[in-house]
């Protein structure tokens, strides 16, 4: 994943529906689109107010499913809703409390979840307390009920950031965006085909491989790097 602080929220489409949390979780079986990652999808979502979300085709045993998580996953919040619309949905967590050492300090959080795998965190720090927001990504097993009561085993990490916050008077909206999308296309056309404003692909002629474009120099960066580890497999196997 690449992450970027963007001006604005991509365009999320027409409002299709909306939940507020009747206890301390949500369950939504059905986001209004599928999100197709790695021959898997994710179309399903659980929301606890612990400040942990889980995603997955269904929530059976056995199941693969990817976690996002705000600090450290046993927290509190005021209030949590679920906002779905035609592009991709929104989860808020307003007045959440995210800080172990500074128990008073808490912000409102909402994380949108676009159709091509991007994510997007717009932190509203209410009462800060100099205290940085942690968020984490990570995928793996689930194993448990159909209501979430479970446990993620063979969890591997994905994403993990501390982002500071130092007073309430300015947001941050944060963007990270999957580079796996570029990276599982093996022919220009397909590269191109599969490149989107929001998820740019570029092809890099050089190496005939498919980049997410974070830059004017996404490809002369992956040239280096793979004439680093050419020399690199030279020296060790003692061919020149």
């Amino acid at each position: 994943y690449f992450d970027t602080e963007p001006f604005v929220f991509y365009d999320r489409g027409a409002p299709v529906t909306s939940k507020s949390a009747t206890g301390n979780s949500l369950w939504i079986e059905n986001i209004g689109f599928t999100e197709e990652v790695n021959q898997g999808s994710l179309n399903s979502l659980i929301v606890f107010g612990s400040g942990t979300m889980f995603m997955a085709d269904n929530f059976i045993s056995g199941t693969q499913i990817t976690s996002i998580q705000i600090g450290n996953g046993n927290l509190e919040t005021n209030n949590l809703h679920f906002y779905g619309n035609e592009e991709e949905f929104d989860v808020g967590y307003f007045g959440i409390y995210y800080c172990e050492s500074h128990p008073e300090a808490f912000a409102d959080v909402t994380i949108s979840v676009y159709q091509d795998r991007i994510i997007q965190f717009l932190i509203n720090p209410r009462n800060p307390m100099n205290c940085p927001v942690t968020l984490k990504i990570t995928k793996g097993i689930y194993n448990g009920s159909a209501d979430g009561n479970g446990t993620i085993t063979d969890e591997v990490l994905i994403y993990n950031k501390s982002i500071p916050m130092p007073d309430s008077r300015y947001y941050k909206l944060l963007s990270i965006t999957p580079s796996f999308r570029c990276r599982a296309q093996t022919t220009k056309n397909n590269c191109t085909t599969m490149s989107t404003r929001r998820v740019p692909c570029a092809w890099c002629p050089g190496t005939n491989i498919c980049v997410l474009r974070t830059s004017s120099r996404a490809c002369q960066d992956r040239t280096v790097t793979s004439r680093r580890n050419d020399g690199a497999n030279e020296i060790s196997t003692g061919v020149h």
